[in-house]
């Protein structure tokens, strides 16, 4: 992870060409390593024990998703959601909130337009989950963006994820897990290609306590309760699910978090 954290630190200063030479370098390290869970992991198919399966006696789901990750990036968007409709798909477009000034029109065209807009964190350098200090300072500017974007879901840059801290973002769901990738800076797959509740500590200091260091002008409690299995049960989701975290919601006492594996 050291290795991982100096790299990220240093890519702005290193020439993309070299870049792309020591990503090779790693993969050829690892392909052979890896072969057994790479491209695929066949457990990773098996569902949830007490699956019922997709709406409608559906086979299976495609979710598709854009990470914008560049001012040339977010010139495309139209011309790619444009595609889409074309083809009857609507997918999820990924914004990072201080790496380009917000694109407030292509958020309004493609909410609008029926797609899924997202938050990408706030740039796309090193490791949101590097400290928990510097998780919470950041938490309260994500928090602020996805309340003025009008958005619940999130994606980290560079796929770093810490499932039990995620409870201190105001999000519906977050999709910065994969079933497998040995390549990812973080490597540690989630070894499921289906949704999953991401169960609350009991012992967590939420960045929406009072009770932390940081000064929050509209303090909230998160409350991070198990929901019951019957209400898993009554919305589609298996009865013995993981739980998420609750929070506060104008329609409904309890709001939880749902994460998704990107598979590869």
């Amino acid at each position: 992870m050291f290795l991982n954290s100096l790299y990220y630190h240093l890519k702005p200063l290193i020439p993309r060409w070299l870049q792309i030479q020591i990503r090779r370098q790693i993969v050829r390290r690892k392909r052979e390593k890896y072969s057994h869970v790479w491209p695929i992991d066949e457990r990773a198919a098996k569902p949830p024990e007490g699956w019922k399966g997709w709406p409608d006696g559906k086979k299976f789901a495609l979710v598709l998703t854009h990470d914008v990750e560049t001012i040339k990036g977010v010139e495309r968007v139209t011309r790619v959601a444009e595609l889409e409709k074309k083809l009857g798909f609507r997918s999820s477009f990924n914004f990072i909130a201080e790496e380009y000034p917000t694109p407030h029109d292509q958020i309004k065209y493609l909410k609008e337009e029926g797609f899924e807009v997202g938050l990408h964190g706030l740039n796309h350098n090193g490791n949101l989950f590097e400290s928990r200090k510097k998780f919470l300072r950041q938490a309260l500017r994500i928090n602020q963006y996805l309340k003025d974007w009008g958005v619940t879901g999130f994606r980290t840059p560079i796929m770093y994820h810490n499932l039990e801290w995620i409870h201190d973002l105001n999000i519906e769901y977050d999709s910065s897990t994969f079933d497998t990738d040995p390549f990812e800076p973080q490597p540690d797959g989630v070894g499921t290609i289906f949704p999953f509740w991401v169960p609350a500590p009991h012992t967590q200091s939420s960045v929406l306590s009072p009770h932390n260091e940081f000064d929050l002008s509209e303090p909230v409690t998160c409350n991070s309760q198990p929901l019951p299995a019957e209400a898993l049960a009554q919305e589609g989701a298996p009865s013995n699910s993981i739980n998420t975290s609750e929070r506060k919601s104008q329609d409904a006492s309890r709001k939880r978090s749902l994460v998704t594996s990107n598979n590869s």
